[in-house]
C-alpha cells in the first residue's frame, strides 16, 4: 500500500490541517507500518522533523511556490510518476490528475446562508467549486466532525455513507514551570483571559471585548490576550475598542505569530480560555485549552454543541450569557480541571482517527 500526502504546508505557516496531518500520519504510520507514506512539499526538514524517516517514508520536494503551479503542473507529474494506492489532498485535488483520492474537508461553512456574510463573495464562488469537485472526486471522503457530515451531504449531494469522521485529537503537554514564568515575565503577564484563533467577525472577538469591558476585568487585573493572526475585523468591533480604549485597548496583548512551545506555555497559564465563536467546522482550541488544564467558556454553536462536557458551553449570540459564563468561571474554585483533561484525551485521540482512516483504505477498492 502507497500513499501520498500533500505536506506542503509544512515549514510553512502553522495550520490546522498541518496540525491534523501530522497528528493522524504520525499514528497511521505506528498502526501501519508496512505501508508506503510518500511526503510532498517543499521543506524536506520540516516533514522530517514531524514524520521521521524510515524504510517506508519518502519525500518529494516542490519546486514552484505558485499554487496554481503546484496544483495544475508539479503535483499531477509526480502522482504520474509514483501511481500510488491512495492520495491524500486537503479540501482540493489537483487539476488535470486522476488517482484514487482520500480528500479530507474539514468545513463548508461558507456555503450555509446563514454564515457567508463572513466570507468574501470570491472566496465562496472559487472554493465553492474547487471543494465540491473535490468531494465529488473523491475515493474516501473524510471530515473532522458530525457536523460538517451533515453539512456536505446536505449541500454536496453525498450519501452519508461515503463520508468518514475522522475527528481532530489533542495531545497532552509536560507542563515546563520554569519556562512558563520566562514567558509571562516576557510579556508582562499575571492573570489573563486568552483567545487563540484568527481575528475575523465569525469568530466574535466582539462579545469578548463586551464582556471583558462590562465585568471590568481590566480593573480587577486582568489583561486580554489574543493569539493568531489579524485578518479582518467588523467595522461594529473597530468601533468598540476603539471606543473603550482604557477599559480594553490597554489592557489587550495580540500575538499574530508565536510558535508551539509559547502557545502551551500561554494556555497552561491563562486564568480562563474563551471561544465565542459563532461557527466550526471542529474547534479544536478549547480541547487545547482543556489538555493544559485551563479553565474554558465555549460556545456551542455548529460542531461546538459536541463539546458539551464543558460546564461552560453557552450560546455565542447571548451576551448576557457570556458574561455570567466567564464571570463564574473566574470565580469557579471548583472547577474540574484534571477530570476534564481526562474527558478530552480520551474522547479525542489521533489514533482512533488514525484507525478509522486505515479501516476506511481497507474497506475501499483501490480501482480508480
Amino acid at each position: 500500500m502507497k500513499i501520498l500526502i500533500d505536506a506542503h504546508k509544512f515549514g510553512e505557516k502553522h495550520e490546522g490541517t498541518s496540525t491534523y496531518l501530522s497528528g493522524i500520519y504520525q499514528s497511521l504510520m505506528l498502526l501501519h507500518p508496512e505501508w508506503e507514506y510518500v511526503f510532498v512539499g517543499r521543506h524536506q526538514k520540516a516533514m522530517q522533523g514531524v514524520f521521521g524517516q524510515g524504510p517506508h517514508v519518502r519525500y518529494r520536494l516542490l519546486k514552484a511556490k505558485n499554487r496554481f503551479w503546484r496544483m495544475m503542473v508539479e503535483m499531477p507529474q509526480i502522482l504520474r510518476q509514483e501511481n500510488p494506492d491512495y492520495a491524500h489532498f486537503q479540501y482540493i485535488t489537483p487539476m488535470g490528475a486522476r488517482a484514487p483520492y482520500i480528500v479530507t474537508t474539514h468545513d463548508i461553512l461558507f456555503e450555509e446562508k446563514r454564515f457567508r456574510h463572513f466570507f468574501p463573495f470570491t472566496y465562496r464562488w472559487l472554493n465553492g467549486f474547487l471543494f465540491r469537485r473535490s468531494a465529488r472526486k473523491a475515493k474516501i471522503l473524510c471530515t473532522v466532525s458530525a457536523y460538517s457530515k451533515e453539512k456536505i451531504v446536505q449541500y454536496y449531494g453525498k450519501s452519508p455513507r461515503e463520508i468518514v469522521v475522522t475527528p481532530n485529537a489533542v495531545k497532552s503537554n509536560d507542563p515546563n514551570n520554569e519556562f512558563d514564568q520566562l514567558v509571562m515575565e516576557r510579556y508582562g503577564l499575571d492573570r489573563f483571559l486568552l483567545l487563540v484563533s484568527r481575528v475575523e467577525p465569525r469568530k466574535n472577538h466582539l462579545a469578548l471585548y463586551r464582556s471583558f469591558v462590562a465585568l471590568g476585568l481590566k480593573d480587577k487585573g486582568y489583561k486580554l490576550v489574543l493569539i493568531g493572526k489579524n485578518e479582518w475585523q467588523s467595522q461594529e468591533a473597530k468601533d468598540f475598542v476603539a471606543q473603550h480604549q482604557s477599559a480594553l485597548v490597554d489592557a489587550m496583548v495580540t500575538i499574530e505569530d508565536i510558535d508551539l512551545a509559547h502557545l502551551e506555555a500561554f494556555y497552561r497559564c491563562a486564568e480562563v480560555f474563551v471561544y465565542p465563536s459563532f461557527a466550526e467546522g471542529f474547534g479544536i482550541p478549547p480541547l487545547e485549552a482543556a489538555i493544559a488544564q485551563t479553565k474554558v467558556v465555549c460556545s456551542s454553536a455548529t460542531a461546538m454543541k459536541d463539546f458539551d462536557f464543558f460546564p461552560y458551553h453557552i450560546d455565542p449570540t447571548d451576551q448576557d450569557a457570556l458574561d455570567t459564563a466567564i464571570n463564574e468561571a473566574i470565580n469557579d474554585e471548583d472547577y474540574d480541571l484534571q477530570g476534564l483533561k481526562n474527558v478530552v484525551r480520551d474522547k479525542y485521540q489521533w489514533t482512533n482517527s488514525a484507525q478509522i482512516l486505515a479501516e476506511a483504505i481497507k474497506a475501499t477498492p483501490k480501482q480508480q
